[in-house]
């Protein structure tokens, strides 16, 4: 488990979001953020991602925190990016993750920032 937790970490630490759906979501995957459904399935995270991937000129991701118990792992980063219009964000991300196997079938995402 850690294993795989350690290449979804390195995945998104190098920005590679939608290599990252592939590798590491289920095709039943739920996705929430902030509480509210954002994808009921891979495809559609994977879609919905993409547009945000690609507005995105530089990724600056760092994990802040990591932890296991059991099947879920609960992974906070500090996010900082540049869009290709120039803008700068910056915030702080928690994703809690059930995983089955070796995929995520859940993921909820909340902003701390």
């Amino acid at each position: 488990m850690d294993k795989l937790i350690n290449g979804f970490i390195a995945l998104n630490c190098s920005g590679k979001i939608l290599e990252l759906c592939e590798t590491y979501y289920a095709d039943e995957l739920v996705m929430l953020n902030e509480g509210e459904v954002f994808a009921s399935s891979i495809r559609e995270a994977y879609e919905k991602q993409a547009g945000y991937v690609d507005a995105v000129e530089e990724f600056d991701i760092r994990l802040v925190s990591k932890e296991i118990v059991g099947d879920v792992s609960t992974l906070v980063f500090d996010y900082k990016m540049t869009t290709k219009d120039g803008k700068n964000m910056a915030f702080t991300g928690k994703h809690v993750q059930a995983w089955r196997g070796k995929k995520i079938i859940r993921e909820e995402y909340f902003s701390l920032s």
